[in-house]
């Protein structure tokens, strides 16, 4: 099967729901399944970009399972600024809905929530 992941995190980063989204991946992979995992570039830990992932918005990478787009998170360095933190969230929702549009043909498509955002995302791409 072909799976799109839409999520917000994947190793190396740091994030809890991105320790759970790349299990469920190399679960996946392990059963003989195909995937594209659309993500931001690594951020969590600092909120900012990873300095070794630093210099292109965009990054494709090629695994024994698939591959993986990542996308410049567009991160706050500012947590309790709601509105930098939706922006945020909106464009990287954004970007994700494009790559996952722009993907190969996908049997079935899974999105991390939060943030919300992300589930019309999933919705938008499966309508291809």
């Amino acid at each position: 099967m072909n799976i799109t992941i839409i999520c917000p995190h994947f190793a190396p980063d740091t994030a809890p729901t991105g320790d759970v989204m790349t299990q469920i991946v190399r679960e996946f992979g392990r059963l003989g399944h195909r995937m594209h995992v659309v993500t931001t570039l690594p951020w969590y830990r600092n909120h900012s970009v990873e300095p070794e992932w630093r210099g292109r918005w965009i990054r494709r990478e090629r695994t024994d399972w698939g591959r993986i787009t990542r996308i410049h998170p567009f991160a706050s360095t500012n947590r309790t600024n709601l509105l930098s933190r939706a922006v945020a969230f909106g464009a990287f929702t954004l970007v994700a809905t494009l790559a996952s549009v722009l993907a190969r043909r996908t049997d079935l498509i899974l999105t991390m929530s939060p943030p919300l955002t992300l589930a019309p995302a999933g919705w938008i791409a499966s309508k291809r």
